[in-house]
């Protein structure tokens, strides 16, 4: 076993667990390439996309979608002690950076702005409030889901183990893995 394999495996295992633990459907999670530039994925839906346009709720489904896209980040650090792995940095990277910008959406929200929609050409004033608040937002939503994958980390080991021998999990198989169950 590839300590590359293994990383992914934790890493998409975190994205995983933490989504189905916050309610999230999870289409699968596959040990193999999930696009032009993912070697793996954990191919989860958008708490947020089907929130709806109440404002409460639209941040709630950010927020998971956050905890979600920094679960896999916080492995690769737990694992590898503080120092992502060359193989891993381009994914933990995108990751961090679509939970930063959902964490601005989320101060925007805060902030009674309205978010631009798909391809409005709508103009947003950047000011350090907003990224101070981002920011703080961001550092919240990481430290839950630290503790969070702390709470849920057998699940995570079980699920990158089964990852470490097959290459794709579906829905039934991974809810089976986190409740402890047999396959």
């Amino acid at each position: 076993m590839t300590k590359r394999r293994v990383a992914t495996a934790y890493h998409e295992a975190s994205h995983a667990v933490i989504a189905r633990v916050l309610g999230v459907e999870v289409l699968g999670v596959a040990m193999f390439p999930t696009d032009d530039v993912n070697r793996a994925g954990a191919l989860t839906y958008s708490a947020s996309y089907y929130s709806g346009t109440d404002k409460a709720a639209r941040i709630a489904g950010l927020e998971i979608d956050i905890k979600i896209g920094l679960a896999g980040p916080i492995t690769d650090a737990r694992h590898s002690k503080g120092r992502p792995s060359r193989s891993m940095k381009h994914g933990a990277a995108d990751d961090i950076a679509r939970s930063r910008s959902m964490a601005a959406e989320i101060a925007l929200l805060m902030a009674g702005e309205q978010l631009p929609q798909h391809h409005d050409a709508m103009q947003i004033t950047v000011t350090p409030a907003l990224i101070e608040t981002a920011n703080a937002i961001l550092a919240r939503l990481q430290t839950e889901t630290e503790a969070l994958l702390t709470q849920h980390w057998p699940a995570v080991k079980r699920v990158a183990q089964a990852l470490m021998t097959c290459n794709l999990l579906d829905q039934a198989e991974l809810d089976r893995l986190i409740a402890g169950q047999a396959s």
